[in-house]
């Protein structure tokens, strides 16, 4: 608080450019906004360039890789409050929003403060999904130590996020931080839990959007989310007496009528 105190008050002395060079530093969007929002300069100089200051400090917490994906996800929650919890998202405006953001891949322009710092916030709980579902997936593909801590539940639980080797970094973690989007991006325009399950017609022309690879790592992570659930899942219902009077046996794998109201909540 002190050093920002201090920046601040040296705020008032400096030109607009200055300014915008000392924000385009920041190192995240969190300390982004703390400074918008807490000095007069700052704000005025944000206003001036905000989208290029945006990207630059975006950048820094999120792959220009995945930022596609992840700007979907805002978009498809917004629609997704526009509508009814009743009712399902029209078809009409489903399929604008799949042309809009899916047809063809873009980078997002324009971004507001609140897109950018929604954006870094999920961007966290997506990485640390990715590198729980390295961890599931990589010792039955490679001789791995039982010690590595890559994806293990303690390191999930703790958000320790341990370094990676770099063919799994720069190529492998980036495709499935895409996939962890496109999930969410599905679970937000059809997982209303009152509209469980989902009919397969109403899927169908969104899978058309995707290659046959790609709708197959939405199962995977699926597959990956209900394997991570169902313990706890189980573990509440064995000391939630008033919850579990209803339920006459544990959820296991592919009790899906009962678990996907859970997996349709965000991630």
């Amino acid at each position: 608080m002190e050093n920002f105190a201090a920046h601040a008050r040296d705020a008032i002395s400096m030109t607009p450019e200055e300014i915008i060079q000392i924000l385009c530093g920041l190192p995240d969007m969190a300390s982004l906004a703390t400074y918008v929002n807490g000095d007069t300069s700052s704000r005025w100089a944000f206003s001036t360039v905000s989208s290029r200051i945006i990207h630059s400090v975006l950048s820094k917490e999120v792959q220009t890789d995945v930022l596609p994906e992840a700007y979907a996800v805002i978009k498809a929650r917004e629609l997704a409050n526009n509508g009814n919890i009743e009712q399902p998202i029209s078809r009409e405006a489903t399929e604008e929003f799949w042309e809009e953001y899916f047809l063809v891949r873009k980078q997002p322009q324009n971004l507001t403060l609140q897109e950018g710092c929604d954006i870094a916030e999920l961007h966290l709980i997506v990485r640390s999904w990715a590198y729980y579902f390295l961890g599931v997936t990589l010792p039955l593909i490679f001789d791995l130590d039982d010690d590595s801590d890559v994806g293990s539940d303690r390191s999930f639980q703790l958000g320790i996020l341990p370094e990676l080797p770099e063919f799994l970094d720069v190529h492998v973690l980036p495709r499935l931080q895409q996939a962890f989007y496109r999930y969410e991006v599905y679970r937000t325009i059809f997982g209303n839990p009152r509209r469980l399950p989902i009919p397969a017609y109403e899927q169908a022309y969104l899978f058309d959007y995707f290659a046959p690879w790609e709708n197959e790592q939405l199962t995977c992570i699926y597959e990956c989310l209900l394997r991570a659930v169902t313990p706890c899942v189980n573990v509440m219902i064995k000391h939630d007496i008033r919850w579990a009077r209803n339920i006459t046996s544990h959820t296991q794998l592919g009790d899906e009528e009962f678990i996907q109201p859970i997996l349709a909540r965000d991630l």
